[in-house]
């Protein structure tokens, strides 16, 4: 599963080169949770994981000219693209910041958290969401969007599945592992961690949208999924060191595991999600 430090190396810098494809994938569950915010107007704003700052300007916008936003994020490379959605933006009220989260250290308190899939890398979450608190003013709202479970998933686990019986065994994951599924039981892992850390009225529901798998990727519908699956799910960790010929094998499976989701010319599948939110 992912940590901190994989987001700053080649996790963040493939992330990077796909970003516009990511951003349709999550956007409709990023929009969910700043709305689950209210009036923003005139308001401080931190995103948590603010990767390539589509969802930074979009929050920009939203505090207007008299508010400010703070995108936070480990990987040097994300940093490097939202600085340049901010320029394409003209957002002046829009700062970045390349750091860990877990030691945030604002000049003045801000009045809300965001985040959209940037909250489940913590090796020590309730240490860190303490700290993050301690950056956000009494009574400011936290909306965090993170995934549901592995398998209410199909854009992760069908090319998973597809793919088990030609992969090689690893130990599986320690339960509340860092990880994009680290918080598909709340009531074991987000909840928990944000009382523990000081957080209060903490309340979490379920946010379902289609997906369409490889969005944004020109050519046939089957095979943009399938490029999808092999670079951003969680197969692609497991592909780098593999022999060709099997990597064809696992290719031919997880394409036909694909085309039993194909519809209007798309490969569509349902994105499962908790949008949990808290004040501080």
């Amino acid at each position: 599963m992912a940590s901190m430090d994989d987001w700053k190396g080649d996790l963040g810098r493939t992330w990077g080169d796909y970003t516009e494809i990511m951003d349709r994938m999550l956007s409709p569950f990023g929009d969910a949770a700043q709305e689950q915010l209210g009036d923003l107007c005139g308001k401080g704003v931190l995103d948590l994981g603010c990767g390539g700052g589509e969802s930074t300007v979009k929050l920009a916008k939203a505090v207007g000219d008299k508010g400010v936003v703070i995108g936070v994020d480990v990987s040097a490379d994300l940093i490097f693209l939202a600085n340049q959605q901010r320029k394409a933006a003209g957002a002046a009220n829009m700062a970045l910041m390349c750091a860990d989260a877990s030691e945030l250290a604002l000049g003045e308190p801000v009045d809300a958290l965001y985040s959209r899939f940037g909250a489940m890398f913590f090796d020590k979450p309730i240490d860190a969401f303490a700290r993050i608190r301690s950056q956000v003013k009494p009574g400011g709202k936290a909306s965090i969007i993170c995934w549901r479970g592995f398998k209410e998933n199909p854009w992760a686990f069908a090319p998973f599945i597809a793919a088990a019986k030609l992969l090689p065994e690893v130990a599986p994951s320690q339960p509340g592992a860092p990880g994009p599924f680290a918080w598909a039981k709340p009531d074991e892992s987000a909840i928990p961690y944000l009382t523990k850390s000081g957080w209060k009225n903490i309340r979490t529901r379920p946010i379902d949208h289609e997906i369409v798998m490889g969005a944004g990727i020109e050519g046939d519908p089957v095979e943009a999924a399938l490029h999808f699956a092999m670079k951003i799910g969680p197969l692609s960790s497991r592909m780098e060191k593999l022999p060709a010929a099997q990597k064809t094998k696992i290719h031919d499976a997880v394409r036909l595991a694909l085309k039993e989701h194909l519809s209007e010319g798309a490969v569509r599948v349902n994105g499962a999600c908790w949008l949990i939110t808290a004040t501080a």
